[in-house]
């Protein structure tokens, strides 16, 4: 499991988390933290690997943040 934010602009900021769904929660919080304090444009996904029935759930999403 990885969560991982990269700037569009050669992966400036980037950031990977692997382990359990909490590692996973805890890459998007920096990921927040980024484009709070340091706004850039950036893609962020998540996926999290099958569970006990056998399904897979996969979550992507793309967000940017202009310098002002």
């Amino acid at each position: 499991m990885s969560s991982r934010a990269a700037g569009r602009d050669g992966a400036r900021d980037r950031i990977e988390v692997d382990g359990t769904a909490d590692g996973c929660l805890a890459g998007l919080l920096r990921t927040v933290r980024v484009q709070v304090y340091g706004p850039v444009s950036c893609e962020l996904s998540a996926q999290y690997g099958p569970d006990a029935t056998g399904s897979s759930d996969t979550m992507v999403g793309t967000t940017g943040a202009r310098a002002a």
